[in-house]
């Protein structure tokens, strides 16, 4: 069940956005959706950069939204990508002093992701345990559903008899793609997402794909641009 160990919501401090949340096998507390923040927790926005060249040429923080899916691919409405879906950020969003995260909340670290992974069964596995299964409704203005639902794309790989997706966990990932920073392009919705993992040291990441079962960890550049889960402190 995509419900298993809901423990409520949380309210953005200052954008007013709701998230579902959920307690893991980590026994912490995590949210279900993407960040879909537009302003830091000091109030000041977060500019949303959708020109691929200038995404590709900034230092300093940003926000975008994925362009050119849905509703046959002329794309969803603007407000939809980043209300529902979420925003993919650069590195310096992640960093920045004046925090993205609700008060009580934090960016889900590297060391959450370890223990979340492990406690999944280790990077081989973990990832058909926390793939959405059965799909992600996607509405419009009026609150009614689109023809059709966001779906990972087949094969939705797990390590389930099947062979499956089982989404055991109830983290619910959607593959809502990455941002390149080399050229500001948008890349792999349907089979591929790509989360920031927060770190003092580096820019960690944590990939998830359609055709596997597992989950890559790794490093990257700042210029990137990625989408965001929160733990609870």
């Amino acid at each position: 069940s995509i419900s298993v160990g809901l423990t409520g919501e949380l309210y953005n401090n200052f954008d007013g956005k709701k998230y579902e949340t959920i307690i893991l096998c980590d026994g912490k507390q995590w949210t279900r959706q993407f960040l879909r923040s537009t302003h830091f927790n000091n109030g000041d926005e977060i500019p949303l950069v959708q020109d691929a060249n200038a995404w590709a040429n900034l230092e300093t923080p940003a926000r975008s939204y994925y362009e050119g899916v849905g509703q046959e691919e002329g794309g969803y409405a603007p407000d939809v990508m980043g209300d529902q879906i979420g925003y993919i950020y650069n590195w310096f969003v992640i960093s920045d002093e004046r925090g993205i995260a609700p008060e009580g909340w934090r960016v889900a670290t590297q060391n959450d992701w370890d223990s979340l992974i492990e406690c999944l069964g280790g990077e081989d596995i973990a990832g058909g345990k926390i793939k959405n299964s059965i799909g992600y409704p996607i509405y419009d203005s009026s609150g009614f559903i689109y023809d059709s639902y966001v779906q990972w794309n087949t094969p939705n790989v797990g390590s389930s008899i099947s062979n499956e997706a089982s989404n055991s966990s109830g983290l619910s990932i959607m593959p809502f793609g990455f941002r390149e920073g080399a050229n500001g392009n948008f890349y792999n919705w349907g089979s591929q997402v790509i989360i920031w993992t927060d770190s003092d040291e580096s820019q960690p990441r944590v990939e998830v794909f359609n055709n596997s079962a597992g989950v890559l960890t790794g490093l990257t550049d700042p210029y990137d641009g990625y989408y965001v889960l929160l733990v609870k402190e």
